[in-house]
């Protein structure tokens, strides 16, 4: 698993390939289409990024508010 790519560098390899080679050979419909994949990828992205962080900062603000250790 060492050379695998992480999922974000595959994202962003796709979004990247959708938004230049892809849009350059296709005409203006589907060039459209192929920048609102892209846009839905990096959507993704960024979510599966900062998704974990978000949640265990929620996770600590309702344990200060409820002043509880414990599952929610």
């Amino acid at each position: 698993m060492q050379d695998e790519p992480r999922p974000d560098e595959i994202l962003t390899t796709v979004a990247g390939f959708l938004k230049g080679p892809a849009v350059r050979e296709a005409g203006p419909h589907i060039a459209f289409q192929l920048r609102v994949c892209a846009n839905a990828i990096e959507i993704c992205q960024r979510q599966i990024t900062l998704a974990p962080k978000a949640d265990a900062d929620e996770l600590a603000r309702l344990r200060a508010l409820l002043q509880a250790d414990g599952d929610l």
